[in-house]
């Protein structure tokens, strides 16, 4: 078993390993709980955020291009040789994954950082709808008086 790790060891610095990537693990309280991972960092939420309306809209804000699929992934050219991919997962325990993946650096990119600016933004302003309206007016409590009685300064 220690001989494999060690060939795997081995094989990933021999043929180098590039990327940097940084997964947001959005957890309610009706979701299951993620595994560890080191690119992970779980944020707790309510659970009533639509999830993928925020990050398509982190994706427009940011001009990603929508993957032609129709997968929840949007992508950018950071320069010549680099590239941005944001990506929106629905795992089976109910939690999302947000993937923010720089190829091939290992370093992250300014969109990297600001996609997860604005998700983290997001889910911190109330997503709740406002209450609904019936139209009626509640009646007051009836006055001693049948005039207001005059202010201060009044003669």
């Amino acid at each position: 078993m220690k001989l494999r790790a060690y060939v795997l060891l081995c094989a990933v610095f021999l043929a180098g390993c590039d990327g940097h990537l940084r997964m947001l693990k959005l957890v309610s309280p009706s979701s299951g709980t993620p595994p560890w991972s080191v690119a992970a960092t779980t944020i707790r939420v309510e659970g009533t955020e639509d999830v993928p309306a925020i990050v398509e809209r982190v994706a427009h804000e940011l001009n990603l291009t929508p993957d032609p699929s129709g997968a929840k992934r949007w992508s950018i050219r950071t320069t010549y040789q680099n590239s941005f991919t944001l990506s929106l997962y629905k795992e089976t325990k109910g939690y999302w994954t947000i993937a923010l993946s720089d190829w091939p650096t290992i370093g992250r990119s300014k969109q990297s950082e600001m996609a997860e600016e604005k998700i983290r933004a997001a889910l911190k302003m109330p997503n709740k709808a406002p209450e609904p309206t019936t139209g009626t007016v509640t009646p007051r409590a009836p006055s001693s008086t049948s005039r207001a009685s005059p202010g201060r300064g009044s003669s």
